[in-house]
């Protein structure tokens, strides 16, 4: 048998990768070494046939030829040949001897099949865990984006839920109450967890009527309100609107 069977070695398990990248990367590394062990695993599995077929071969001509292990005795030194088998057709041949080397080399390679064995094994365990990294990776990226446009599509919402607002509400308590009672449908109302996936009109539409209010919505252009045009205008509840040479905002100290 081929003495470099004994200088395989198994190659070390693929480390488990901590993010996307590795892990593509350990793809890249792990896929062609699995190729060439499971290459080195059917070379030893041929190997093994070969010599259980060569011992099965000595095997057969031993029962067929009554070959017996060839004995010799030495008396004071001296070879005496009368103690070999009668039955020994070749005096060159010792099957006993022919088996040991075969059955050593055979084990030999079970012992490098089992090791190549489990070097394939931990390969595929480091590629199923690069595979697994790579699909989290993806799940996080996709829900990371999710989230986020989570969470600009409620930005803007709220941005238009509030011009209404600033619009109908005729005092500061009832400004924040329709504030608050936004904030509680978003937060809460199922109906609006998915609101990334529905058109934006569609959305502040049925908030708007959640809320009670009825805005212009000729207003609407798009997927905005119409810019207002001129200098911005106060709240109607604003204290300011007053004109007045004085503070119009409570004294501290006199709270």
């Amino acid at each position: 048998m081929p003495t470099a069977a004994t200088q395989f070695a198994p190659p070390p398990p693929a480390s488990s990768p901590t993010n996307d990248v590795a892990a593509n990367d350990d793809l890249d590394l792990v896929t062609p070494a699995i190729l060439r062990a499971e290459s080195r695993l059917r070379d030893l599995e041929r190997m093994r046939k070969i010599g259980m077929d060569i011992s099965e071969a000595l095997h057969e001509r031993v029962v067929a030829e009554g070959v017996a292990p060839a004995v010799s005795t030495a008396i004071n030194g001296v070879v005496d040949d009368s103690a070999k088998s009668p039955t020994a057709k070749s005096p060159r041949f010792d099957p006993a001897e022919a088996f040991a080397k075969i059955s050593r080399t055979v084990r030999l390679t079970i012992n490098l099949e089992v090791r190549a064995d489990e070097a394939l094994r931990a390969l595929q365990s480091g590629q199923f865990l690069a595979r697994e990294a790579a699909r989290k990776g993806r799940k996080l990226r996709e829900e990371t984006a999710r989230d986020e446009r989570h969470a600009e599509t409620r930005d803007t919402v709220e941005d238009r839920i509030q011009a209404v607002v600033d619009t109908e509400a005729r005092s500061d308590k009832e400004y924040h109450g329709l504030m608050e009672a936004m904030f509680e449908r978003l937060d809460d109302d199922d109906v609006y967890a998915e609101l990334e996936d529905r058109p934006l009109r569609e959305t502040v539409e049925r908030l708007c009527h959640d809320l009670g209010m009825s805005p212009d919505w000729s207003r609407w252009s798009g997927d905005d309100w119409i810019a207002h045009d001129g200098p911005p205008k106060r709240l109607p509840w604003s204290v300011f609107k007053k004109p007045s040479r004085r503070c119009l905002l409570p004294d501290d100290e006199d709270e």
